[in-house]
């Protein structure tokens, strides 16, 4: 235990190694006068190249490391997961691992306190929906917000969610993280027209006629583009992906979410 403990800080550290091993080659040169360096410095500019790359490499390190999220369709779920008479359309988030050759030295670290946003656009009329505001999407694995007093609880509406890190690879695709994080963001009603975001704040309308039917959420049929936005700290590259959602009718069977394509 104890020697697995020491190789893990050590493989967690890489910056360690590589400087200890240049401050060694800068030690030997300054004393046998190596080709590469001379004139009476060559020490002190060897020990200035190391303290840079000590500085650098753990910075280039975390940025490589730094979180990576995918936003995808369900994958497990091609068509919308169907409860009382609704179909509801899930995305999942996936913390793609790193290539094989860098995991020994950096692992990939996932985001913290993430909120998963999207915006529709209707394709046919080119209006932003919902007075062109960017909504918040639910995460599956959050408790429903729900009291004993059948109210909206207020933690449930505290916007920054954390997002855990799964950092095991999954067998079946190993450039991904074991499990997905879902999120339910679009739901619809079978023999209705329309069809409603949904996220936490849809709770408000749990009763048994809504049905977490947020009237002011309410759109047309039609094709929407549906544009997602991953914000989180720590993630410093890009997390955003754009979907075809459509609504063609009044069954489930056209309710029908695909990855966008121009």
């Amino acid at each position: 235990m104890l020697r697995r403990g020491f190789a893990d800080w050590i493989w967690m550290r890489p910056a360690l190694i590589f400087t200890g091993l240049f401050l060694g080659y800068t030690l030997w040169a300054g004393f046998s006068k190596d080709l590469w360096f001379d004139g009476g410095q060559d020490l002190l500019v060897a020990l200035v190249l190391a303290l840079a790359i000590l500085a650098v490499v753990p910075v280039f390190l975390g940025w490589f490391g730094s979180p990576t999220p995918r936003i995808e369709t369900h994958a497990s779920l091609p068509e919308p997961i169907r409860i009382q008479g609704l179909a509801v359309h899930h995305l999942a988030v996936w913390n793609h691992e790193l290539p094989k050759w860098v995991r020994p030295l950096v692992l990939r670290v996932a985001p913290e306190g993430c909120q998963l946003r999207v915006r529709y656009t209707n394709v046919e009329t080119l209006q932003i929906m919902l007075r062109g505001e960017w909504v918040l999407a639910r995460w599956n694995d959050n408790q429903e917000p729900l009291t004993e007093g059948g109210h909206l609880s207020i933690p449930a509406m505290i916007e920054n969610r954390r997002l855990q890190s799964k950092l095991f690879p999954s067998e079946k695709a190993p450039h991904r993280n074991a499990y997905p994080f879902t999120v339910a963001f679009a739901i619809k009603r079978e023999g209705d027209e329309w069809f409603y975001h949904f996220s936490d704040e849809s709770y408000r309308w749990a009763g048994e006629t809504l049905l977490w039917l947020n009237p002011t959420w309410r759109m047309p049929q039609g094709i929407y583009r549906v544009d997602v936005e991953l914000t989180g700290y720590g993630l410093i590259h890009p997390s955003v992906a754009s979907f075809r959602l459509s609504n063609g009718g009044t069954t489930h069977e056209s309710f029908v979410l695909e990855p966008w394509s121009d």
